[in-house]
C-alpha cells in the first residue's frame, strides 16, 4: 500500500483512498479551472489541488 496524504510545501493533507498495485491511477487536470483531480479505479478522491495557474508537466 501506499501512502493516502496529498502533500503542498511540505503541509499534508488526509482523506484519500490508499492505492494498491494493479489498481487504474489516473490524474485529470483542468487548465481552465486549474485542478488537478485523482481517480483510483474510476472513483474521484476528495483532496485535489486547485489554484494551478502555472505550466504543469506529468513525469511517469
Amino acid at each position: 500500500n501506499y501512502g493516502f496524504s496529498v502533500f503542498y510545501k511540505g503541509k499534508g493533507t488526509n482523506g484519500n483512498e490508499k492505492f494498491k498495485d494493479n489498481q487504474i491511477l489516473r490524474l485529470e487536470f483542468n487548465s481552465f479551472k486549474g485542478t488537478l483531480i485523482l481517480f483510483i479505479d474510476n472513483v474521484q478522491q476528495p483532496v485535489y489541488f486547485y489554484g494551478i495557474k502555472e505550466k504543469v508537466r506529468f513525469i511517469v
